[in-house]
C-alpha cells in the first residue's frame, strides 16, 4: 500500500469528461443498468476491455439483477432492524430506571415492528434462495 507521499499507480486522479446525445446517454444508461453498474466503472470496463483486444462483458442475467436487489433489499432491512432494536433498548432502560413511565402499548407497538420487520426479512431471503 502506498504511503501519503508515494503515488499509487492505482490511485483515480485523473477525470474523463464527454458529451453524448440523448439517445447516446439513454442507450449508455441501459448498458450500466443491464451490466449493474455504474457510469464510471462501465467506461473503465469499456477502456479495458478495449485495451485487452476483447469484447466488453455481456449483461449479468436477470436473474442475478434480482439477486443484488434482494441482497439489498435485505441489508435494508438489517438497518432498520437495528434501529427498531436501539429504540427497543432505549425503552426498556427508561423503564427500569422509572424516569419515564412505559406503557404496555408501547412495549408491544414495538415488539410489533420487529415481528414486521423479522418476517419481511425472512421473506426476502427465502426468494434468495429459491
Amino acid at each position: 500500500m502506498a504511503t501519503r507521499n508515494e503515488p499509487d499507480s492505482r490511485l483515480r486522479t485523473n477525470r474523463v469528461r464527454t458529451y453524448m446525445t440523448h439517445d447516446e446517454l439513454t442507450a449508455f444508461k441501459a448498458l450500466c443498468a443491464a451490466h449493474g453498474s455504474t457510469e464510471a466503472q462501465m467506461v473503465r470496463t469499456l477502456v479495458m476491455s478495449a485495451i485487452a483486444g476483447q469484447k466488453p462483458p455481456p449483461p449479468r442475467p436477470e436473474k442475478s439483477r434480482q439477486t443484488d436487489e434482494l441482497i439489498a433489499g435485505i441489508n435494508t432491512l438489517h438497518v432498520h432492524l437495528r434501529k427498531i432494536g436501539t429504540n427497543l433498548n432505549q425503552i426498556a432502560r427508561q423503564a427500569n430506571t422509572g424516569l419515564v413511565p412505559v406503557s404496555r402499548n408501547e412495549v408491544l407497538a414495538v415488539f410489533h415492528a420487529v415481528q414486521q420487520a423479522a418476517a419481511t426479512v425472512h421473506t426476502a431471503a427465502l426468494k434468495l434462495l429459491t
